[in-house]
């Protein structure tokens, strides 16, 4: 089903999208805040999960492995905006 191989590149496709989160957090407009994350989160929380091997698990666990993924890049966007209004 995965490959080991590929287990390196997928974190770091995570990772990267959580760099853009900590960089949206710091420099979006409030109003872009949302819909950005929300982009970082689909694309590389399923482009890491494709690249590891378990794009085929089904809906369901796929979903909740972005829902986990979205609060995570949720947190870091608040974090690294610091509250600002």
């Amino acid at each position: 089903m995965n490959d080991a191989s590929m287990v390196l590149p997928a974190a770091a496709v995570a990772l990267v999208g959580l760099a853009l989160a900590a960089a949206i957090g710091r420099m979006a407009r409030r109003s872009w805040v949302p819909g950005l994350s929300g982009a970082v989160t689909g694309g590389c929380g399923i482009g890491a999960v494709q690249l590891a091997g378990y794009g085929d698990i089904g809906l369901l666990p796929l979903a909740g492995l972005l829902v986990v993924y979205g609060v995570v890049v949720g947190g870091v966007t608040l974090l690294a905006g610091g509250g600002r209004e």
